[in-house]
């Protein structure tokens, strides 16, 4: 997806369309490596979180949420140490949307024919 090939947005919007699976790259922009334990914890407060919601969130974490980041190549996991990481290719992606942010600072404003402000110049 994100490697020297085109990118999928189609799979790569489907990955980021989860609130869950946006909060979960957040945190690895801040780690780049964690524990499936850690990104669980991450994700939901421990202490005040029923064995029941814990059990959710591994289950929606295995069998959801990281096979979607995975397609995506935004993540990969390590099944036997139990991690997952950020992906070169999402790091790619990171810079590439920073650097389209920048760039969107650089365009002219939207006026209207007569020169007036629109409601987009807000």
């Amino acid at each position: 997806m994100v490697g020297e090939e085109r990118i999928d947005w189609d799979v790569v919007f489907k990955a980021l369309a989860s609130t869950t699976r946006r909060e979960l790259l957040r945190y690895l922009t801040r780690t780049r490596t964690a524990t499936i334990s850690e990104v669980k914890r991450a994700l939901l407060d421990v202490d005040t979180s029923s064995n029941d919601d814990l059990l959710q969130v591994d289950i929606e974490l295995i069998h959801v949420h990281l096979p979607t980041l995975t397609d995506a190549e935004l993540v990969t996991v390590d099944t036997e140490r139990e991690t997952i990481e950020l992906s070169p290719g999402a790091e790619r992606l990171l810079k590439e949307a920073s650097i389209s942010r920048l760039l969107e600072t650089d365009r002219p404003t939207p006026r209207d024919p007569g020169g007036r402000r629109t409601i987009a110049d807000n």
